[in-house]
């Protein structure tokens, strides 16, 4: 019985290591993409991810209107990893660790920075992250997928590419 009490535990804690360890990974992606954005000008943060943003990328063909060979997710790997993707399963999270918002949002925004889940490979060394950018003043906004490769433990941004382009005015 010792054992077995000693084993849940040590499953127990272990489970929500790699909860903690997901959870860090996102971070460290959302925070990479706010902060290739920064140069741009300054943005809040919405608080939780909002799976909708991912509605005008085509996980089977995203190409679009930009067909250069050139482009990463022609790779054999990135096609895989894309087509494996299941949005009907893909959820929502917090920005925030323990109450704690990942992103410390200042004065009244002129821009609103609302991302989508991130979608991780199975092996973990490939993601894409969807963000949408909405001006408050005019309420135009600009969709952009990011293509996101592990190399020696850091996320680096391999490509990204704007997926729409809305204008309210």
């Amino acid at each position: 019985m010792k054992i077995f009490i000693t084993c849940l535990l040590i499953s127990i804690i272990g489970i929500q290591a790699h909860g903690q360890t997901d959870k860090n990974e996102l971070y460290k992606i959302h925070k990479l993409l706010q902060q290739s954005l920064s140069s741009e000008g300054k943005y809040t943060v919405y608080g939780s991810t909002k799976k909708n943003v991912i509605r005008n990328f085509d996980f089977k063909n995203p190409d679009g209107i930009d067909t250069s060979a050139s482009n990463i997710w022609k790779r054999a790997e990135w096609k895989n990893f894309l087509n494996s993707v299941d949005t009907s399963v893909i959820s929502n999270y917090s920005l925030s660790t323990a109450g704690k918002p990942w992103f410390r949002n200042i004065g009244k925004p002129k821009h609103i920075l609302v991302f989508a889940p991130v979608i991780l490979s199975a092996d973990g060394n490939l993601a894409i992250s969807i963000l949408k950018l909405i001006n408050t003043l005019g309420r135009a906004s600009t969709s952009i997928v990011y293509f996101l490769q592990k190399e020696n433990g850091k996320w680096m941004i391999k490509q990204d590419r704007t997926i729409s382009i809305t204008d309210f005015s």
